[in-house]
């Protein structure tokens, strides 16, 4: 059996994937890890709650400034941070 990884997804709005393009990516992506017993954790900026799982991909709240440019980007850094 292969090795366990540990896998983090940065930078898109929400988990299940309510918008399209990179969201319905990470969810599908995600929950297909998570199904080959791989320890998914997705960082997103719109979750009920910290800690929920979706489809075996933990979810992860981080904050992020509103706006049209700087929302994906400190998003993006307050999830590596």
């Amino acid at each position: 059996m292969a090795e366990s990884l540990r896998i983090a997804f940065v930078g898109h709005k929400t988990l299940p994937a309510n918008y399209g393009g990179v969201e319905v990516y990470a969810e599908e992506v995600g929950a297909r890890l998570a199904d080959r017993h791989h320890t998914v954790l997705s960082f997103t900026s719109a979750v009920d709650g910290d800690g929920v799982v979706h489809r075996g991909v933990e979810c992860r709240r981080v904050g992020r400034l509103e706006g049209k440019h700087m929302g994906a980007l400190t998003q993006a850094l307050t999830a590596t941070v």
